[in-house]
């Protein structure tokens, strides 16, 4: 038999496309025109008032979908894999709606593909369209149950169906019990993404000078410190192969915290970099339950991060690092061949009055008064990179000059360390925090002591300021100093645009610290602000209790409420029959208790028989109004309040 669309078609694939929007970027594209040609079809069908394809096209249809996902995947089914087998349901769904039963189903499927989306994302933006997508949705589901109401009112009725439902969706959200995961407790997809590496070779950290993604975000309990004080500790790398270094393959924990002095507290959101190292600010004073502080100060995570990290630290800005009378014999290691003109150089360094100092401080004369140039497109060096560094190119960027000093200090028998992190931030001044990107990134040396144990130097900042080819001094300080984008390059509208970024993430920044951030532990600390502990399992009962209490009252004021106004606000078609009724009572004619509107019509119209045309007009749409479902026929109510007001008996 053949069939139509059916009448709904429209506003449900409307829905879909709603429940769908949010995947479009994460899906192949062929599942994306897929959908998109699918449902374009179905509303060509009834635009042109054509008949559905037959089922058996429909089920040919599916088999190719279910066999072009399994392809897709390769064999492993994970949640791209379950996203894109939905969507190509969604996409046919429409071809099999028979009735209400499967509107309803269609409804549910997009509210399922939207809830979905917190699989990737549980940023600003995508629970901002989340909302959206759900009063939208809801309104779809209230204009196809009630088809007489117009779209914009059933987008009303939805705003104030979801603003009822938030205060109790903030109760629970600050008193339930929080679960480890994201703020909806969806494991969100994995994502990879890789910032400084666990090697490091010249020209490596090169790579990421034009990258302005975000590493982390800082936010400080008091005053930021200066751009030059803001030394991110990353990794240390103690391995050198003749070319580049390598982190320490079988590096040992921390057996105490580094003593220092002037301590400040921040908190740090990490972006996921699918690898276990952490950033801290030179040097921890303290570090989280359940990560390692390794022997060189490092902070190690249990696993790789592939989820935004918080964690909150406090370091010390004056301190000591490592035990000031021993140091680890690999922080002097060097291969036996190679780079011998640098050899020569060190050698050259030590004399009978030489102190590891001395020698520091001739090599970064060396740097500051000879031709060094710090670029960002250094040329690329020969077998020996060191040598062709010092004595040949003299160009380079960070880890150049960190990677040449560490060895001229090891071959001068100084022990030294590369220590590879980022420098600085850029200060946005909508949310007085710390950015800082991968733009950043940096490597400097920590020389050991005598009686100090390890000194950072940073031979970078050496170079004389007239030397540095891109223009400005651009060493990983950022915009520290900078709180406004002003009009300079590129004008007023870029100034613009970048003030309107810097909004942005301060915004993202505020939800994700306060609202998906929101810990077991920052739960405590708010329930602890009322008074409420959760230290035993009673007082976990207590504060359960309170919010059910809480909950249940303002369900009963919004049920008070409910019964006042429909109470102080009578239905219109029923004032206006009352009026009715009251005429007819003025001429002696009374609607009895067990009479309905039709009977009593017809016993009116026997009564008075010249009446007979208007009560029956009148009954009529009283009848469709009230019991047909027709109350929201506004042309019709009209008709009705005219009828009654014209009725004079």
């Amino acid at each position: 038999m053949k069939t139509r669309p059916d009448r709904h078609i429209r506003p449900l694939v409307a829905a879909l496309l709603m429940g769908m929007a949010p995947h479009i970027m994460d899906l192949p594209l062929w599942i994306n025109l897929w959908c998109l040609g699918i449902w374009s079809g179905i509303l060509l069908i009834d635009v042109k008032k054509w008949f559905l394809p037959p089922r058996w096209l429909w089920l040919i249809l599916v088999v190719i979908a279910f066999t072009a996902i399994i392809a897709s995947a390769r064999g492993r089914f994970d949640s791209d894999s379950g996203i894109g087998l939905l969507c190509l349901m969604a996409s046919l769904k429409p071809f099999e709606i028979k009735g209400h039963r499967d509107r309803m189903i269609t409804l549910f499927l997009a509210y399922f593909m939207v809830i979905a989306s917190l699989f990737f994302s549980s940023s600003l933006g995508m629970t901002v369209y989340l909302f959206v997508a759900v009063l939208v949705i809801t309104g779809l589901l209230i204009r196809v149950n009630h088809p007489d109401m117009g779209l914009s009112p059933g987008l009303r009725l939805s705003i104030i169906i979801v603003a009822q439902a938030i205060p109790l969706a903030l109760i629970l959200f600050t008193v339930f019990p929080r679960i480890q995961g994201s703020l909806w407790g969806v494991q969100q997809k994995k994502t990879v993404l890789t910032g400084l590496s666990s090697t490091l070779y010249p020209g490596s950290m090169t790579n990421l000078v034009a990258n302005k993604a975000v590493a982390f975000r800082v936010s400080f309990d008091s005053k930021i410190p200066g751009s030059s004080e803001l030394y991110w500790r990353g990794m240390v790398f103690q391995m050198f192969d003749g070319k580049g270094w390598r982190l320490d393959p079988d590096p040992a924990l921390a057996s105490q915290l580094p003593p220092g002095e002037s301590p400040v507290r921040y908190e740090v959101i990490l972006e996921p970099h699918n690898e276990r190292w952490m950033f801290v600010l030179d040097l921890p004073a303290t570090f989280p339950v359940g990560y390692d502080l390794m022997a060189d100060y490092t902070l190690m995570a249990k696993e790789k991060i592939i989820a935004k990290k918080r964690y909150g630290f406090v370091s010390n800005m004056v301190h000591t690092a490592g035990d000031p009378e021993h140091w680890d014999n690999r922080s002097v290691l060097l291969p036996l061949k190679g780079n011998p003109l640098a050899q020569a150089l060190a050698r050259s360094l030590q004399g009978e009055k030489a102190t590891p100092q001395t020698i520091v401080d001739g090599v970064l004369s060396m740097i500051h008064n000879q031709e060094f140039y710090y670029s960002l497109d250094p040329p690329l060096l020969g077998k020996d990179p060191v040598d062709d560094f010092l004595f040949n190119t003299r160009s380079g960027y960070c880890e150049h000059y960190a990677s040449a000093f560490v060895f001229l200090m090891r071959a001068a028998g100084v022990p030294a360390r590369i220590v590879s992190g980022y420098l600085g931030g850029e200060v946005n001044p909508y949310g007085n925090y710390v950015i800082v990107r991968q733009s950043q990134a940096h490597a400097w040396a920590e020389v050991w002591m005598e009686n100090r144990g390890w000194i950072r130097v940073d031979p970078t900042a050496a170079i004389a300021r007239e030397r540095v080819e891109t223009g400005t001094l651009q060493l990983g300080l950022g915009n520290m100093d900078q709180n406004l984008v002003d009009e300079g390059d590129g004008g007023f509208f870029k100034g613009l645009g970048k003030n309107v970024q810097l909004g942005w993430d301060a915004l993202n920044f505020l939800w994700y610290s306060k609202v998906v951030g929101y810990t077991a532990q920052s739960q405590k600390r708010f329930l602890e602000r009322f008074g409420l502990s959760l230290s035993t399992l009673g007082d976990w009962i207590k504060i359960m209790g309170l919010a059910t209490l809480l909950m249940g009252c303002l369900t009963a004021l919004f049920y008070l409420g409910l019964s006042l106004k429909h109470r102080h606000k009578i239905d219109p078609v029923v004032k206006n029959y009352l009026i009715f009724l009251k005429k007819m009572g003025k001429i002696g004619i009374q609607r009895l208790p067990h009479e309905g509107p039709q009977d009593f019509a017809e016993t009116a119209s026997c009564k008075r028989k010249d009446l007979r045309p208007d009560i029956s007009g009148i009954t009529r749409l009283y009848i469709l109004l009230r019991y047909a479902g027709k109350n929201m026929d506004k042309n019709l109510l009209r008709d009705f309040k005219d009828l009654v007001k014209r009725f004079r008996p």
